[in-house]
């Protein structure tokens, strides 16, 4: 059962009773869960949008991970000009990613170096050999540690910005967008007529990965957790959903969905523990098992004991933008 917590800070000692008045009074639809009382009047969280008071160039410093309490700004000289190759770029939006949420939380497995990698801007300056950007042309891709207001990366991994899209819209589009892109195109190859199974489908690689089995002609069986996020996924005409937050219970959904003798093609997986053995027993002999989890995740050692014939792939998009990979150049020119 799942329970929400309120945290209440008060001064005075009857905490009981400020309890059962904040309680009382609190919105079902929208409620706050930080409340600090001081001398009868309530105080809860918000966010405001603040005007930038350093000039120069600015970035977002973590000088350990953790907690996002200790993330802070801090100043960096200008950049000199960039070497043969690279690109400079004067940030207009960053997308955060919940490898970033991860990385911050020092629960990412490795060193994924700075967060923040998904980025669009106005390109500055360019080094030697590079042709395929100009500056001031608006662009999209990956850096390292973006989350800063200038920033400079390789010409393989980014690419003109899609047109008909912001710098926001841009920005927060690359992850999800590439990652379902080559997970069920090269990768997992979806047909026309053939069953996807989608975790976790409300996430931008869901989202992401509905539009790519609509455009191939697909099923679409998906999985969601809270009811609002399964409703959400109603309204944009999925009608094969299963839970997310109940192993056994998704077992039970996608049999009666799927009947005792049905199977999928292939799973788009980001869920751990017996989700992963379960999307398993439901893959048709043959079928394509596409990873993109980070924690809890099998082998490819594993997967081959428990289903030779599967075909698996733990994709990683960071490695290959690491690596330069000329798929991501590709990836984004499509894209856009």
């Amino acid at each position: 059962r799942d329970l929400d917590v309120i945290m209440l800070d008060v001064e005075d000692d009857d905490a009981d009773t400020i309890a059962a008045e904040v309680l009382a009074e609190q919105n079902p639809t929208k409620p706050e869960f930080d409340v600090v009382v001081r001398q009868g009047v309530r105080y809860a969280p918000r966010l405001m949008a603040m005007p930038l008071v350093a000039g120069g160039c600015v970035k977002m410093n973590m000088p350990s991970r953790g907690t996002f309490d200790i993330l802070h700004l801090q100043c960096f000289p200008p950049l000199v000009a960039p070497e043969p190759g690279m690109v400079d770029i004067r940030v207009h939006a960053v997308g955060m990613n919940f490898r970033d949420v991860l990385n911050v939380m020092n629960m990412y497995p490795g060193d994924p170096g700075e967060p923040g990698s998904d980025f669009a801007g106005v390109v500055t300056a360019t080094g030697d050999g590079v042709h395929s950007v100009r500056p001031t042309e608006a662009i999209y891709g990956f850096a390292w540690g973006a989350f800063r207001t200038h920033v400079r990366t390789f010409e393989q991994v980014i690419d003109a910005m899609p047109p008909g899209l912001n710098f926001a819209e841009a920005s927060c589009i690359l992850t999800p967008t590439l990652t379902v892109e080559l997970a069920l195109g090269p990768l997992a190859d979806l047909k026309a007529d053939e069953d996807l199974l989608i975790h976790a489908a409300t996430g931008g690689v869901g989202l992401s990965a509905i539009q790519f089995a609509r455009r191939v002609g697909a099923r679409i069986y998906a999985t969601a957790g809270r009811p609002e996020k399964q409703a959400y996924l109603r309204e944009l005409g999925v009608t094969n959903i299963a839970t997310s937050r109940d192993p056994e219970l998704f077992k039970q959904g996608m049999r009666e969905m799927l009947g005792d003798e049905g199977r999928v093609d292939v799973v788009l997986n980001s869920l751990a523990d017996e989700y992963i053995p379960y999307s398993l027993e439901l893959l048709r002999q043959g079928g394509r098992f596409m990873e993109i989890g980070k924690r809890g995740i099998w082998t490819t050692e594993e997967m081959h004991a428990a289903r030779s014939d599967v075909k698996y792939e733990a994709i990683a998009l960071d490695h290959m933008v690491a690596a330069l990979d000329p798929w991501i150049k590709q990836g984004l020119a499509e894209v856009a």
